[in-house]
């Protein structure tokens, strides 16, 4: 009977050793499950990130510059005339205004020479879009001139002269946009 008992004895493992055992094991299980967890969540946000950004513009693109008037009417601005004629300014300019009350915008300008729409500016609603989306839709940009209130930015490349107006700082893709100008600079 006594030699069963030293045979067990023996047998058992001291309960410390048990003990870091399944603590090595616990902390291997949740290691691993926090890693699956984490590759999961990354591959469910890969889709989203690789996407395109949608175009705040596309809503807009019938009043870029060079078309007529009659489109800025459709979109529901309000227009009124910006001064006389003059020598050096033979036709009426007239300048036209939208408040969108949702959307990337919350401001909308245009300047309309002769029934066409010269230039168009769009001043981004806070935190709704940063340089990086417009880089990502249209390269990158060019730095211009750098002021107290913002960086001024250009893409060549766009198909119409465009220009951002940035918060002010170094440059970042991240910096947040305020006014988006299509047309003569």
């Amino acid at each position: 009977m006594e030699l069963i008992q030293q045979k067990r004895r023996r047998l058992q493992v001291p309960p410390i050793a048990i003990h870091l055992h399944l603590s090595f094991y616990l902390r291997f299980v949740f290691g691993l499950s926090l890693g699956v967890g984490a590759v999961a969540t990354g591959m469910a946000a890969l889709p989203r990130l690789m996407q395109s950004p949608t175009n705040p513009f596309s809503d807009y693109a019938d009043i870029l510059p060079g078309q007529p008037r009659s489109a800025l009417i459709l979109h529901g601005f309000a227009c009124a005339e910006s001064g006389a004629v003059t020598p050096s300014r033979p036709s009426i300019s007239q300048y036209c205004v939208l408040l969108p009350k949702t959307g990337a915008f919350d401001h909308i300008g245009a300047i309309v020479s002769s029934s066409v729409i010269m230039q168009v500016y769009f001043s981004v609603r806070d935190d709704a879009s940063v340089v990086g989306d417009l880089a990502k839709m249209w390269g990158r940009p060019e730095i211009g001139a750098s002021y107290r209130e913002w960086v001024t930015l250009y893409w060549p490349g766009s198909g119409f002269p465009v220009r951002a107006q940035a918060e002010p700082g170094r440059f970042s893709y991240f910096l947040p946009l305020r006014r988006v100008i299509f047309g003569a600079l």
